[in-house]
């Protein structure tokens, strides 16, 4: 599955960095790619967007589709 969302509060790659270490968090994250000009965030595997968001629970980052 893949699954391309807005990220909120994504501004920098060590935005994207932070971000990809939470989603790394879950083991069915296959891939993620980000676009920093559009500010979204491309994820291949089988998770939902509220599994992402859990893993940003602790960040100031949040998801959208």
């Amino acid at each position: 599955m893949i699954n391309t969302y807005k990220v909120e509060g994504m501004k920098c790659q060590g935005c994207a960095d932070n971000i990809e270490k939470a989603f790394k968090t879950i083991p069915a994250v296959e891939k993620i790619q980000f676009n920093l000009d559009d500010k979204t965030v491309t994820v291949t595997g089988d998770v939902t967007i509220e599994n992402l968001q859990d893993s940003l629970s602790d960040t100031k980052y949040k998801l959208s589709v």
